[in-house]
């Protein structure tokens, strides 16, 4: 039964790690973000915290597939796999190329989708 608790801790692990990985892409990469979060040193520093975390996420997970009676080249397949499918999931849910590319256009990636209203500030009445 230890084993089974291992596993799935290792896999939330992973998942809270690749989500919270992607979810900062999305707000590194929103125009609206102020002067300070736009600066370069903010940014390399975020991006280095984001690597460390993912890593440290990975390293957890191996070590809780490996507690659970996984083989190493096991082990490291299961994260990978659940690496993929949390990334295509959290992709498809979150409209994730779709906010990207309103990133590009300088529209922010927090607003809703259905929003194609031009950010003019006038009436429509």
């Amino acid at each position: 039964m230890e084993a089974y608790f291992s596993a799935v801790g290792a896999s939330a692990v992973v998942v809270a790690g690749v989500t919270c990985f992607l979810g900062a892409v999305l707000l590194m990469r929103n125009p609206h973000n102020p002067a300070w979060v736009m600066n370069e040193t903010f940014a390399q520093a975020a991006s280095l915290l984001m690597t460390f975390g993912i890593a440290s996420a990975v390293a957890v997970a191996l070590n809780g597939y490996l507690a659970a009676g996984f083989s190493v080249i096991a082990a490291f397949a299961a994260t990978g796999v659940l690496v993929a499918l949390t990334s295509i999931a959290f992709c498809a849910l979150t409209h994730f190329r779709e906010r990207l590319k309103r990133a590009d256009q300088g529209r922010s990636t927090l607003e809703r989708l259905g929003n194609d209203y031009p950010h003019t500030g006038a009436s429509a009445a």
